[in-house]
């Protein structure tokens, strides 16, 4: 209880702090600031004015680049419409070209049966003679007469017999080897009749043997 009797006593001091105002700036100071502040703000306006002329010469660039895709453009697509009339020209070149070609297809077609007919009727007198050994022919000297001694041999036939041989050959082509195939005799017989006697003795025998080799005979016609 002493104690706070003497707290009481003692006086309490109250310290308080005043703010000093600002003194205020002198009619020279004021100026400068001014200044220093208006130096400030013609810096940003040149500033500004330099970006807004960039910004211009770069608005300027955009036009003349935008200019020059429109005159591409516009060339693009006079090429374009170049482009399709000319394919519907060739279009229609090559419709005519495709139709030509079928009626060439059709006249080739026709020509190449003409050729193959009348290379038919060419051999309408010949026969092949399959069979024949290699180098046999050489004996008679001749092949027309070394045929006709092989078939009067085969087919019992007469030496007085009027059959007429004109031409008698092996087919052309390197000669064979010992176990290749025989080239066939191609004979032309003077009248087609001989050819027709020919090739009915050579059905009516079935076989035909001459020195151990069997004979064939064919009519001779196109390979097509």
């Amino acid at each position: 209880n002493s104690e706070k009797k003497k707290l009481k006593e003692k006086p309490i001091k109250l310290h308080t702090v005043t703010n000093m105002a600002a003194a205020p700036l002198s009619e020279g100071e004021q100026k400068t600031q001014i200044m220093r502040e208006l130096r400030q703000l013609e810096s940003l306006l040149h500033s500004m004015a330099t970006d807004i002329t960039d910004i211009r010469g770069a608005i300027s660039d955009i036009r003349e680049d935008l200019s020059g895709l429109s005159n591409q453009i516009v060339e693009a697509e006079g090429r374009v419409s170049t482009l399709e009339d000319e394919q519907a020209t060739w279009g229609q070149r090559l419709q005519e070209v495709e139709r030509e070609q079928e009626r060439q297809t059709v006249t080739a077609g026709a020509l190449w049966d003409k050729l193959q007919d009348l290379e038919n009727r060419s051999r309408c007198d010949n026969i092949r003679v399959l069979g024949v050994p290699e180098g046999e022919e050489r004996e008679a000297g001749s092949g027309p007469e070394f045929l006709k001694c092989l078939l009067i041999n085969c087919f019992d036939l007469s030496e007085s017999d009027p059959m007429e041989i004109e031409r008698a050959h092996r087919s052309l082509g390197p000669r064979p080897g010992p176990n290749q195939c025989l080239r066939p005799i191609i004979a032309q017989f003077l009248r087609f009749q001989d050819r027709e006697q020919m090739l009915r003795l050579a059905r009516e025998a079935g076989e035909v043997h001459w020195r151990g080799e069997r004979l064939m005979f064919f009519l001779d016609l196109s390979k097509e």
